[in-house]
């Protein structure tokens, strides 16, 4: 399956790396963001001819989400499977756009919800299928990065509530703390599904080390505890990631996911701004 990826930031090379490694998958051509932008305002057939040209199967956007959006609008008339980066978006017209594509372009988008391509993350959530589910705590953070053109709780808060949304389509909002630190932001927020559901984030920037871990308690208090390296999600839900888009099939709608990760940020933000 022959790849395009656009987008020359750290990130895209994490890509490049997992498509060279991957049997099925051959990088055909690798474009930066910008320039494709650009070259496509001066040839309206810019993405047509490159499709054309490489056949291209799939593509791969890793760029700002003002970016992505701005690439998509020219890729609606592609047939393949199309990967995007979290956050999908960060304002309410942008979240109108991807609330209105076509069912059809929807079903092809895969999102790098990295949780969702991990092996040992959806063998836990599969045990939970038995339990009922009273509390959840995610830890979710890091020192930095700060990046320039994605606020924090959009960069870091997606991990968070891609999880939350999996678990419950509405929730209340019980706290939100907002603290600046040293290195950034640190968010702590309170919320209760519609379910009763009780779940506790930390998540942001501004902490002094790096922490991906949530911990499940069932009714009777018992604790299922999901922790992962990065190195290991960094490659291997990567490799599934790339491996699920070839194959065009996931287990979990990731496109929903990072949809109603993004919508409730935004919920979230509104909430803070106005309390």
């Amino acid at each position: 399956m022959n790849f395009l990826v656009i987008g020359k930031g750290n990130w895209s090379h994490n890509y490049v790396e997992t498509i060279n490694k991957h049997p099925k998958a051959s990088l055909s051509i690798h474009l930066s963001a910008r320039a494709a932008i650009n070259d496509s305002k001066i040839n309206l057939k810019y993405f047509e001819t490159i499709i054309e040209k490489y056949n291209i199967d799939i593509i791969i956007l890793s760029a700002i989400p003002s970016a992505q959006i701005k690439i998509l609008k020219l890729l609606l008339e592609f047939k393949g499977s199309i990967i995007l980066e979290k956050p999908l978006f960060t304002s309410q017209n942008d979240k109108d756009f991807f609330k209105n594509l076509p069912s059809s372009i929807k079903s092809r988008i895969f999102v790098n919800h990295f949780h969702f391509f991990s092996e040992d993350f959806l063998k836990t959530i599969n045990k939970l299928k038995s339990k009922h589910i009273n509390k959840i705590h995610i830890y979710d953070y890091g020192k930095g990065p700060n990046r320039e053109f994605i606020s924090p709780i959009f960069d870091w808060g997606p991990h968070s509530f891609g999880i939350v949304s999996h678990f419950a389509e509405n929730f209340q909002i019980n706290e939100i703390i907002k603290k600046d630190s040293l290195y950034g932001e640190k968010w702590f927020i309170s919320l209760k599904t519609n379910s009763n559901i009780k779940i506790k984030i930390l998540t942001g920037n501004g902490f002094n080390d790096k922490k991906r871990r949530v911990i499940f308690y069932d009714n009777s208090m018992k604790k299922i505890i999901y922790e992962e390296s990065q190195k290991k999600l960094n490659f291997s839900s990567m490799y599934c990631l790339i491996d699920s888009s070839i194959n065009n099939n996931q287990i979990i709608d990731t496109y929903s996911i990072a949809f109603n990760s993004c919508s409730s940020i935004l919920k979230i933000k509104n909430f803070q701004k106005n309390s």
